[in-house]
């Protein structure tokens, strides 16, 4: 009965599955970065999206890098659908991402910028970014007059691709393809009303169609022999299908391009009480022979150079 049912829809051209289905199970693609991949539920999940919203500067772009570069060390497929006309070669390659494999799209219209994220999807790139919705111009926009007026039609157009992404990213019955991490990023605009703390371009739907939704801002400032150097980037998952939310993790960021990940792990350290602080002063209890050091940034200068302690930390804050 159970085989014939599945057989009817098959022919029908029906999805059926049953629940224990592999065809439904979620494979996420870990970071290696510890804080991101406990608030993420253990990293970026293929077949779903992920919005990513912010205020400028705070790195949501520079997350969706990161996230490129790994996932090309994994084997996977990347493409960047750049609608706010920002890529730069160099600055991609300083995050770690394989240009010369890296497929990138600058559409002409927001129609034509969500079709080729359909493309990319239904070709089964592994990671797809659109940088960024509020960049997405409708063609009723482009072809018509500075005065029309086009109220919704960015709504409309958004949700109507996302309507099509979600119909496309499956996974293949082989089992070859996962699905596609899809990675919308977004920007915060001030609310309107008293109990309204932002709003996103693009209408409320994309925040439904999401199994993730990132705000990412800035925290507090990384300075150096008095010069500011980097600030800390802030995540907070606002929405989560797929792990406990919401969830809050910071990351120091450097103004050279990159994310300090000795210094993330000092800081999880410390949070979790394998780095224990007193004072000024910092220690490792649990690790005999390790001597009390004066400040944060000596702690984590001594990690750079010490790859023993560095790994022996590292593991026991993934056992904590």
């Amino acid at each position: 009965m159970k085989d014939e049912l599945l057989k009817k829809a098959k022919k029908s051209k029906l999805r059926l599955f049953y629940g224990n289905d592999p065809r439904l199970k979620v494979v996420k693609v870990p970071f290696g970065i510890p804080q991101l991949d406990t608030i993420l539920g253990g990293g970026m999940p293929l077949g779903r999206m992920t919005l990513v919203v912010g205020n400028f500067g705070v790195g949501k772009t520079f997350f969706a890098q990161t996230a490129m570069a790994n996932f090309q060390k994994q084997g996977y497929s990347a493409a960047y659908v750049d609608t706010e006309r920002r890529y730069d070669p160099e600055f991609f390659k300083a995050s770690g991402i394989d240009v010369d494999l890296l497929l990138v799209s600058q559409p002409s219209s927001g129609e034509n910028a969500l079709d080729t994220c359909v493309f990319l999807i239904g070709e089964q790139v592994g990671i797809v970014v659109l940088d960024s919705v509020a960049a997405l111009v409708p063609t009723v926009e482009l072809e018509g007059n500075m005065e029309d007026s086009t109220i919704a039609a960015l709504a409309r157009l958004f949700n109507k691709g996302l309507r099509k992404v979600a119909d496309i990213n499956i996974a293949s019955e082989d089992l070859e393809y996962r699905g596609t991490a899809f990675i919308a990023i977004n920007q915060m605009r001030s609310g309107i009303g008293p109990f309204t703390s932002y709003s996103l371009p693009g209408g409320q739907g994309q925040q439904y169609f999401s199994s993730i939704l990132l705000r990412v801002m800035r925290g507090p400032r990384i300075e150096e022999n008095g010069e500011r150097v980097g600030f800390y980037m802030k995540f907070t998952t606002d929405k989560n299908n797929l792990a406990s939310w919401p969830q809050t993790c910071q990351l120091p960021f450097r103004f050279e391009g990159f994310i300090d990940t000795v210094g993330g792990l000092v800081e999880l350290a410390i949070d979790l009480g394998v780095i224990i602080q007193k004072g000024g002063y910092f220690s490792v209890p649990e690790v005999e022979g390790t001597r009390n050091i004066q400040g944060k940034l000596a702690v984590i200068e001594e990690l750079k150079q010490n790859s023993e302690l560095f790994e022996r930390i590292k593991e026991m804050v993934n056992k904590a």
